[in-house]
């Protein structure tokens, strides 16, 4: 794409050429690749007369040739309008399976004739398969265009070595679509686009490794992995109803995430990050990836029995994705045994519909996780498995799912966060009502931790006596 870009530009007078992508990496990547091979050649690279990288990436030619780069965004009604009311002879669509129809179909409209003697304009469009069946499946099966089928083995150099390699640590979907560049079967999406695109939110905000709001409860995810990514670490803010921010108020929204980055000391690294990230959100519960980190687990509880008020050894909880979970039906009220990982995505479902999760618009690395979780089959026992399809990772995601699982488990099943703010004291003997005499905002002073109830309410119910009635 690249040559083809460069070729066009330095051979036509007054060339339009556009390069949109779903973010800001991918279409710097094109960029450079641009400046690298005009710079093999003094006459070609002479040629260029301008290159900026801000706002847009922009390169101009002195025969008045230009090539301008643009992101679409991957939300539905994202930034693609800022392509729009641009001319354009070339235009190339890069990771176009994860860029919206939407966007795409206002993309397609640029291809109209705008000149009696205009040339036939040339869209390409290029991405490694996710496995939806969207725009860029329903384009390579369209008689209007012609389809190049490259998978990794058309490279000189790939071995078998690397062969095997990729087999083990790729599943078997994820190595048609990253190095066979195939289709796979029908994938369908976990979590419905319009409820991925509402939960991402203007005007955004950083991700600050401290308390920002006293009125507040944390809760925190860990996904660990040494080898195929780093360290993912999670912070969820459930927030008072008197939060200061009136849009975060009864929601959970994400405070910060960070990924340790891989190294010889990853795991080491991790476990010391998540003890200071311990100390700063004072965090009510920490989920963590028992998979792959069982003996990380013990470390943290060690430091938790060695250092008691870090709380870390009542705080840490090792989840294992094949393990199950017994949860209360809400019909029978029955307890029922469910595994945990289905059990985890229908309830970072949930709280989606219910539009109770709020992240940034700018995590954009997050968006893509969640738009690319896709089902790709299901077992003759009826279990959906679950992949992140294409080039997509869901490290991130599996600490979000964490995170939640915690503020789910312990303050009630797909509830709503409720603060008592008026808590009153009981004795086990006796009960003694508050003094008439007192005002309510004489008690606003006492407040408890968040409570998350399936009825929306917070109560705290009395003791009457020593025999424990209620």
């Amino acid at each position: 794409m690249a040559i083809a870009l460069l070729h066009y530009s330095y051979t036509n007078k007054d060339g339009r050429c556009l390069v949109i992508a779903p973010m800001k990496t991918q279409v710097e990547l094109i960029y450079q690749e641009i400046n690298r091979l005009a710079s093999k050649n003094e006459i070609v690279s002479n040629s260029i007369t301008r290159k900026v990288t801000s706002p847009q990436f922009m390169i101009e030619f002195s025969n008045g040739s230009t090539i301008r780069f643009f992101t679409s965004g991957m939300r539905s009604g994202g930034k693609s309008d800022v392509a729009r009311g641009q001319e354009a002879h070339v235009i190339v669509l890069d990771e176009m399976d994860y860029m919206h129809t939407d966007d795409l179909d206002a993309l397609y409209a640029m291809l109209q004739k705008t000149a009696e003697d205009q040339p036939d304009k040339v869209l390409i469009g290029a991405s490694t398969p996710t496995g939806r069946r969207e725009r860029f499946w329903e384009w390579c099966r369209s008689e209007r265009f012609r389809e190049f089928w490259f998978p990794s083995y058309c490279n000189p150099f790939f071995s078998k070595e690397q062969e095997d390699e990729f087999r083990e640590q790729y599943s078997e979907t994820g190595y048609r679509h990253e190095i066979e560049a195939d289709w796979g079967e029908d994938a369908e999406g976990v979590y419905p686009r319009k409820y991925v695109d509402a939960a991402f939110v203007e005007p955004s905000w950083n991700y600050i490794p401290e308390i920002t709001s006293a009125r507040s409860m944390y809760t925190i995810g860990v996904d660990w992995d040494k080898y195929g990514a780093g360290t993912n670490i999670v912070v969820l803010e459930a927030c008072h109803q008197n939060h200061e921010e009136e849009r975060f108020r009864n929601k959970i929204r994400i405070a910060y995430r960070e990924e340790i980055q891989k190294s010889e000391y990853t795991l080491t690294n991790a476990v010391n990050r998540i003890v200071e990230l311990n100390d700063s959100f004072q965090p009510k519960h920490i989920y963590v990836d028992r998979g792959y980190g069982e003996v990380q687990v013990e470390l943290l509880r060690k430091y938790g029995t060695e250092n008691p008020r870090s709380n870390l050894r009542d705080r840490v909880k090792g989840i294992g994705f094949g393990e199950l979970i017994e949860i209360r039906d809400p019909y029978t009220k029955l307890p029922v045994k469910k595994e945990i990982k289905p059990y985890m995505v229908d309830n970072l479902r949930q709280y989606l519909e219910k539009m109770l999760l709020l992240f940034p618009v700018a995590d954009e690395e997050l968006y893509m996780q969640l738009i690319s979780y896709v089902v790709v089959r299901t077992t003759q026992t009826g279990r959906p498995v679950f992949e992140a399809g294409g080039s997509a990772v869901d490290h991130a995601h599996d600490a979000l799912m964490l995170a939640l699982l915690a503020i789910t488990e312990n303050y009630g099943e797909f509830g709503k966060g409720e603060v008592a703010t008026n808590v009153e004291s009981f004795s086990n003997t006796f009960f003694m009502p508050k003094s008439q005499g007192k005002k309510d905002d004489d008690y606003n002073d006492k407040q408890s931790g968040i409570i998350l109830n399936v009825n929306r309410t917070a109560q705290l119910k009395p003791k009457f006596g020593k025999k424990g009635r209620r």
